[in-house]
């Protein structure tokens, strides 16, 4: 999480990508994965990320936050909406 924050992302991929037998089934950690992932444009790992923070994710208010906030980092403010939408219609 360090690397995240100093923003030093290739850095973070490299620490968490080792990790991903023991921690493919957090929200959490599919999330910093994939943003980081992205930013240093590792389009596969980003992907495989993202596709597992689905599937782990089902139809949970957590999820659709994340997916919100991992949509608002790619600059997809239409799709962040109607993620932010999906979670507050499940209240």
């Amino acid at each position: 999480m360090l690397y995240v924050r100093r923003e030093r992302y290739g850095d973070a991929v490299h620490a968490l990508e080792s990790l991903w037998p023991s921690f493919s089934d957090q929200f959490v950690y599919l999330y910093v994965l994939g943003n980081a992932a992205f930013r240093v444009g590792n389009k596969e790992l980003d992907e495989k990320a993202s596709r597992r923070l689905i599937e782990v994710g089902g139809d949970s208010p957590e999820f659709h936050l994340l997916m919100g906030k991992a949509l608002l980092t790619r600059n997809d403010d239409q799709k962040a909406l109607e993620e932010s939408s999906e979670s507050g219609s499940r209240r």
